[in-house]
């Protein structure tokens, strides 16, 4: 899932499952989580700023 922007207005994220974050909202599931958690903690802070 994307962020549906124009490529120029894409945010450039370390790991693509931080687009799929964007996609699902407030409350992600369980699966997308744990995913989530197991990325090296630097670059996925990076992503989340």
């Amino acid at each position: 899932m994307s962020l549906n922007l124009p490529q120029s207005l894409t945010p450039n994220f370390h790991h693509s499952i931080i687009d799929k974050l964007y996609g699902v909202g407030f409350i992600p599931p369980f699966s997308l989580m744990e995913e989530l958690l197991a990325l090296p903690r630097e670059t996925l802070i990076e992503d989340l700023e």
